[in-house]
């Protein structure tokens, strides 16, 4: 895994669900109830999450799903989920997360990521955009709560 002097990225343990539950409770809260299923997609097998830590305490994830076919795509996987604890944004974790998921995701044999973010979450967006992910689509009323969702794709 990459190296940053102040994060130490590792492949996530089963006991990290339950950091994994609280931190999608906050983080994902604006669009549903994300604190019971993003942790089964953790521990359902089919699906590979990196943890950003600082000396040993979590403080964010990055969670893809094993290879598929998303949107008729060989060799496609969606990242799944992607969030940071609030006192660590602004920092480059997420970034940092990203970069590492598709690096991980690269050795799997993925060649395209997907992903949904909220049109609203402009953060995210800028994030992902940033980083090379372009709109593939936008879905009306994806979330729980209502919001729409972009589809965005990227050729690693």
């Amino acid at each position: 895994m990459d190296k940053n002097p102040e994060i130490e990225l590792r492949f996530s343990r089963a006991a990290d669900s339950v950091f994994i539950r609280e931190l999608s409770i906050v983080a994902f809260r604006p669009y549903g109830d994300y604190g019971e299923v993003v942790p089964e997609w953790h521990i359902s097998g089919n699906s590979i999450t990196v943890i950003a830590c600082f000396e040993g305490v979590p403080l964010g994830f990055a969670m893809i799903s094993k290879p598929s076919n998303r949107y008729d795509q060989d060799n496609s996987s969606e990242l799944l989920a992607i969030a940071v604890e609030a006192l660590w944004q602004g920092r480059g974790v997420g970034k940092f997360l990203l970069k590492e998921i598709e690096n991980v995701a690269l050795k799997a044999g993925i060649m395209t990521l997907f992903l949904h973010t909220s049109i609203d979450n402009r953060n995210a967006r800028k994030l992902f955009s940033d980083s090379g992910y372009r709109v593939w689509q936008v879905k009306k009323g994806f979330y729980p709560l209502g919001q729409d969702a972009c589809v965005m794709a990227k050729k690693l």
